[in-house]
This record gives C-alpha cells, structure tokens and sequence, in this order.
C-alpha cells in the first residue's frame, strides 16, 4: 500500500518527505513509522480528529516502512513508554495542526 505514494521507493527513515516527494495532493499527508502499527496510526487519526474539529481542508493517513502483515501481529501489554509516545505524538500532531490553521 504504501507502495502507491512512494512509487517503489522507500525512503531513508532518517529523511523526512514532501508531500510532492510522495506524489500526493497538497491537502493530504503521511505519517510514517516503522510498521505502521501504532505511532503513525495514532498521528493520523489525531491529526484528522483536530482537522475535522477546526473544518480544516486536510487528511492524514498511516503508513509503516516495513509493514507487517496482519495475521502476524502479536499484540503486547502496554507498556510503560506507551503513554509518553502517545503523549509526545499528541503535542507535535496539534502544532502542527495549529500552524496549519493559521495559514487558512
């Protein structure tokens, strides 16, 4: 899937992308983690919540670099870090949705 805004190319995890790195409309977003089955997920479902909340004209989706196939998750305890990622995610996601607001 994530082969569809990538092209075949994985980027470097060190390197952030453009939106036109991507090839995806102006108004739309990625957020990348490692298996996007967590971090990102929660950044983009944040991230469409404060969007919708403020009638912003923007999406976000979830995508991981080397994503895992479903039937292969094993799903762990939370443990302690869980709160203070989710947290971490949570401030830079509504910055950024507070700087986009402000250029609309």
């Amino acid at each position: 899937m994530l082969d569809r805004y990538l092209g075949g190319r994985v980027p470097d995890p060190g390197v952030l992308a453009s939106a036109s790195d991507l090839n995806i409309p102006a108004k739309d977003g990625v957020f990348i983690c490692e298996h996007g089955a967590a971090k990102s997920v929660i950044a983009a479902a944040y991230f469409n919540k404060l969007a919708a909340e403020r009638h912003l004209n923007f999406h976000a989706i979830a995508r991981g670099l080397t994503p895992q196939p479903v039937e292969s998750f094993d799903i762990p305890a939370p443990n302690d870090g869980y709160d203070v990622s989710r947290d971490a995610i949570l401030v830079h996601v509504k910055a950024l949705v507070d700087q986009l607001a402000s250029t609309q």
